[in-house]
């Protein structure tokens, strides 16, 4: 029996996808408008990858929950995870691509092809990907793959296996070895310890009353606010990492993510219903909303003369319902085809 989707997942998704965006739309701005009207508080906004990972991690003990294990099914199992991430993934960093070499070239700096098949790959590297995002989806993917193998294991030993997990990841760090290479920064890194998060909650679904579950998400909320004041100003240099970046970002979503999922309404108002859209959306939001801004804003800064905040402010708010509404139509016109695609494949490889 397939497991029930929850909407609160799907809420939770599309805040952290436009969380991203809030993150970026500060450098965006400040790359190509040049004085600023946002400040780099903005960046507080990039928690919504430390939320994507504990939703991850939820989900899959959540549509796992009566799986059987087998070579066949623990294959059709990751040719699913595959398939959700890889094509769209590669239709986004043609786009980037295109615009490498086709359009202006306004960070200076040169394309070095060597990040290109890593890229492509979604492997460890030194570098960002050619989509900058796709450092995150290094991360998805390792997690994908151990948890595929873990599902060979007896159900009830799942929680000891992730908990052996974590403590390779805490001797890793005791050790000095988790900054050794791009393959154990990525092996060893903390921010697994999100994905192993969101999964415990999924396995031990604890029922908290309704007073418990906002109290979860308050303290989540004041605690990435208690981020945000204290660690302002921020910069790329000095950005939360590793175990730090678990404290004060992971944390806090965790409990955001414990609380939410609590709540399933059964009448759901119009606007929970379009944050449910948006997460439906989110994976193409969080693919293009570099694309979308990047090329967004440089229009803009040569079409709009400055007139100093007023103009700041209208690009950010065309610039976020811009990203919305690109992620719409490519979830539309070129997501759900894909999927539907590799769905059908899926069934012919593995259903029949």
């Amino acid at each position: 029996m397939a497991a029930r989707q929850l909407t609160s997942i799907q809420v939770l998704r599309g805040l952290a996808a436009l969380g991203v965006v809030i993150g970026h739309l500060w450098q965006i701005e400040v790359r190509f408008l040049g004085d600023e009207l946002s400040s780099s508080t903005f960046l507080i906004g990039f928690a919504g990858v430390d939320l994507f990972f504990v939703l991850s991690g939820f989900v899959m003990v959540h549509v796992t929950r009566d799986f059987v294990p087998g070579p066949r099914n623990n294959a059709y199992f990751l040719y699913k995870r595959i398939t959700r991430i890889y094509p769209p993934y590669w239709v986004f960093t043609a786009l980037m691509l295109l615009a490498i070499f086709l359009g202006p070239n306004t960070s200076g700096e040169p394309f070095d092809p060597s990040v290109l098949p890593p890229s492509l790959l979604l492997l460890p590297q030194a570098k960002l990907p050619v989509l900058a995002v796709g450092w995150t989806l290094v991360h998805e993917m390792y997690f994908y793959l151990v948890f595929t193998a873990l599902l060979f294991l007896p159900r009830h030993w799942l929680i000891p296996a992730l908990a052996a997990w974590l403590g390779v990841i805490v001797a890793g760090t005791y050790f000095g070895l988790l900054r050794q290479n791009p393959t154990t920064i990525l092996l060893l890194n903390p921010l697994t310890v999100e994905f192993l998060l969101g999964a415990a909650i999924a396995y031990f679904q604890p029922r908290l009353p309704g007073w418990a579950s906002l109290a979860a998400i308050g303290a989540g909320i004041l605690g990435l606010a208690a981020t945000a004041i204290t660690l302002y100003p921020f910069a790329i240099e000095t950005f939360p990492a590793y175990w730090t970046r678990l404290l004060v970002f992971g944390l806090p979503v965790t409990l955001i993510v414990l609380g939410t999922v609590q709540f399933e309404p059964e009448t759901p108002s119009p606007l929970y219903q379009a944050l449910v859209k948006l997460g439906d959306w989110s994976y193409s939001l969080y693919l293009g909303h570099l694309i979308f801004l990047a090329a967004g804003a440089y229009i803009w800064n040569l079409l709009i003369p400055d007139i100093g905040w007023i103009d700041n402010l209208a690009m950010m708010v065309l610039g976020v319902a811009g990203c919305i509404i690109a992620a719409g139509l490519t979830y539309t016109f070129i997501e759900q085809p894909l999927l539907a695609a590799t769905r059908r494949l899926g069934h012919r490889l593995f259903r029949n």
